[in-house]
């Protein structure tokens, strides 16, 4: 399989090992875009989707191509309100990338070192997180 989707046990956390050398990404992302659609819209939560890019060896125009594709065909959970997106790796061009889908797509990434760092940090924050200060609903 080109990508693996890996809900986190007690997280609503999607982890998205791509599995595929790059040329054969953009055939496979869009498979991958309907599924991570399908999840979200059924679970009608938020989702932070970390795709993990640790493995993959990226080319400049890999980048380009790429976030080329997703600005042309705008995937559908791209777009969801209920998806927070991140992206595991440390080569220097997903840097490129994060900015690129800024730019083109209006989407927000942040990137992580790795898994670990990646989980440390949302842990961190959940256990930081101010309760909702909105007052109960009223019974009549």
């Amino acid at each position: 399989m080109a990508f693996v989707i890996t809900q986190l046990p007690n997280r609503p956390i999607l982890w998205v090992a791509v599995e595929v050398p790059v040329e054969d990404y953009l055939s496979s992302y869009r498979m991958v875009n309907h599924q991570l659609t399908q999840i979200i819209t059924q679970a009608d939560k938020s989702f932070h989707i970390w795709i993990d890019a640790s493995e993959l060896n990226l080319s400049f125009s890999d980048v380009i191509l790429g976030t080329q594709a997703m600005a042309q065909h705008k995937p559908e959970a791209f777009r969801s309100p209920l998806a927070r997106w991140a992206v595991i790796g440390t080569h220097p061009l997903i840097e490129i990338a994060i900015r690129r889908m800024d730019r083109d797509l209006g989407l927000h990434m942040k990137q992580f070192v790795s898994l670990e760092d990646a989980l440390t940090k949302f842990d961190n924050d959940l256990s930081h997180a101010v309760p909702s200060l909105a007052l109960p609903p009223v019974n009549r």
